[in-house]
């Protein structure tokens, strides 16, 4: 079932925080942290609703043993 071609990184922390650019437009930053380091994200309001979707899609699986 894992298609990836290397592992993926485990989060060991989570941050969020927020930038306003110079153009007036705020974004969300999100921040994972592993055992590697650390991965940043710039997340708009539509990335919100992305990401939602798929977080609440990860919660059925995994509720279900695998199956949505």
């Amino acid at each position: 079932m894992n298609d990836l071609e290397k592992e993926p990184h485990v989060p060991t922390g989570l941050q969020i925080g927020e930038v306003t650019g110079e153009n007036g437009i705020t974004l969300g930053i999100l921040t994972f942290y592993t055992d590697e380091g650390e991965i940043s994200f710039y997340i708009n309001e539509e990335a919100v609703g992305i990401l939602q979707g798929a977080i609440e899609k990860l919660q059925l699986l995994l509720s279900n043993g695998g199956t949505a």
